[in-house]
C-alpha cells in the first residue's frame, strides 16, 4: 500500500519540478556528448587533452539558447574557433608574457564584443585561462587544435541526434501539459469556492515567485482565480515556445509538429475562451436563472476535457463526446434569452460569448488529437 502512493509522490513531485521534461531532457543532452568524449580521450590518451570530455558540454549549452540551425551551429562554431586561437596563443607566446597578455585581451575583447554569441564566448574564455596551466609549446597547441576538432565534430552530432530522438517526446509532454493547463483554468473557474476543485498544477499558485515585471502585475488582480489565470498564462507562452519556434530536420519530426500545431494553436484559443468566463462565479446564480442547463453542461464539457486529455495521453478512446442532448437545450435557452426582454449583465454576454467558442474548439481539437476508435 505504501510503496504506490511513494511512487505517485515521487512521480508527481517531478511532474510539479519539470513538466515538459525541458530538464531531464537537457540533462541527457548535455551528458552524452561528455561520455563520448570521455571514451575517445580514453582510447587515444596521448596526444588528444582530458578537456575532449568537457568541451562538447561547455558547446551545447549557449547553442540551446538559439531555435534554428543557423544559430546553433554559428554558435558552436564561434565557441571552438575562439578557444582554439586563444589556446593556441597561450601555447606559443607563454615565453612573453606581456605580449601574452596583450594578445589574450584583444582577442578576449572581439570574442566578449558579439552580442549574439556572448554566451559562447564566455565558455570559451573559461576554457582558454584554465589552458594555461597546461604544458605549453607549438606541439601541445596542435595536439589540443586536434581535441578541439573532435570536440566540435561531437557536438555537432549531438545536436543532430539529439533532435531526432528527443524532439518528438518534448512536443508531445508539452502538448499534455497544455492540456493540464487548460482543465486547470476551467475547473477554476467554474467551481464555486466550496467545491473541492481537482486540478494538476496546484503547485503554479503555490510556488514563490521573484521579482519581476511580468509576475509584480498580478498585484492589480481583484482574486485568486486571476491570479492563478495570469501564471498559467505565463506557463502557456514559455512552453510553446519550443513548438513555435523550433527548427527540424528530420522528416518525422517536422511532419509530428506539423501535425501538432494546429492543436497547440487551438489551446492558445481555448485558454483565450476560458478568459471570458473567468468572473462565472460572481454571477453564477443569475445565470442559472437565465441558463437551467449551464450547470449540467459545465459539468459534461470537464468531462469531456478531461477525457481529451487522458485519450492523447495514453493513446486510448475515453467517451469524450459532448451531449447533444444538453448542448442544444442549452443553445435554444440562450436562443430566448436573445429574444427577450431582459436585461442581460455583461459578465453574463461574456460568459456564454466564451463558453459558446470553447466548445467550438474542444471540438476541432478532439479532431486532432484523439486515437481512433
Amino acid at each position: 500500500m505504501r510503496t504506490p502512493k511513494a511512487l505517485q509522490f515521487i512521480v508527481n513531485r517531478l511532474h510539479q519540478l519539470d513538466p515538459t521534461a525541458d530538464a531531464l531532457i537537457g540533462a541527457i543532452k548535455c551528458t552524452l556528448p561528455g561520455l563520448v568524449g570521455l571514451f575517445v580521450w580514453i582510447y587515444f590518451r596521448n596526444p588528444f587533452s582530458f578537456w575532449i570530455i568537457l568541451l562538447p558540454i561547455f558547446a551545447i549549452f549557449p547553442a540551446g539558447l538559439f531555435p534554428k540551425y543557423k544559430g546553433k551551429f554559428c554558435s558552436v562554431g564561434f565557441f571552438f574557433f575562439s578557444l582554439a586561437v586563444m589556446q593556441f596563443a597561450v601555447a606559443v607566446l607563454y615565453i612573453h608574457p606581456y605580449l601574452l597578455v596583450f594578445v589574450l585581451f584583444i582577442l578576449t575583447f572581439i570574442a566578449v564584443s558579439s552580442i549574439k554569441y556572448r554566451y559562447a564566448a564566455v565558455f570559451a574564455i573559461l576554457c582558454a585561462v584554465i589552458y594555461i596551466e597546461l604544458q605549453q609549446g607549438w606541439y601541445n597547441g596542435v595536439n589540443r587544435l586536434i581535441g578541439i576538432c573532435i570536440a566540435a565534430f561531437i557536438t555537432v552530432a549531438s545536436i543532430i541526434i539529439y533532435e531526432n530522438i528527443f524532439s518528438i517526446i518534448k512536443i508531445r509532454f508539452t502538448i499534455l501539459f497544455l492540456m493540464e493547463l487548460m482543465l486547470d483554468g476551467f475547473s477554476v473557474f467554474t467551481k464555486s469556492e466550496t467545491e473541492e476543485i481537482q486540478i494538476f498544477n496546484k503547485y503554479l499558485f503555490r510556488r514563490p515567485l521573484s521579482i519581476r515585471a511580468d509576475f509584480n502585475i498580478e498585484k492589480m488582480f481583484r482574486s485568486n482565480r486571476e491570479k492563478f489565470i495570469h501564471r498559467i498564462l505565463m506557463e502557456l507562452i514559455n512552453r510553446g515556445k519550443f513548438i513555435e519556434s523550433e527548427e527540424f530536420i528530420f522528416k518525422k519530426n517536422i511532419k509530428y509538429r506539423d501535425y501538432i500545431y494546429p492543436a497547440y494553436i487551438l489551446l492558445k484559443r481555448i485558454f483565450r475562451d476560458i478568459t471570458f468566463i473567468l468572473r462565472y462565479n460572481i454571477v453564477e446564480s443569475r445565470i442559472n436563472a437565465l441558463l437551467p442547463t449551464t450547470s449540467k453542461l459545465l459539468e459534461n464539457s470537464e468531462i469531456v476535457l478531461r477525457n481529451t486529455y487522458l485519450s492523447f495521453k495514453n493513446d486510448k478512446y475515453y467517451p469524450t463526446l459532448l451531449s447533444d442532448k444538453i448542448v442544444n437545450k442549452w443553445n435554444d435557452e440562450c436562443e430566448s434569452l436573445k429574444i427577450s426582454d431582459i436585461e442581460v449583465e455583461e459578465e453574463i454576454l461574456d460568459f456564454i460569448y466564451g463558453f459558446r467558442c470553447m466548445l467550438s474548439d474542444v471540438k476541432e481539437l478532439q479532431s486532432i488529437l484523439l486515437p481512433r476508435r
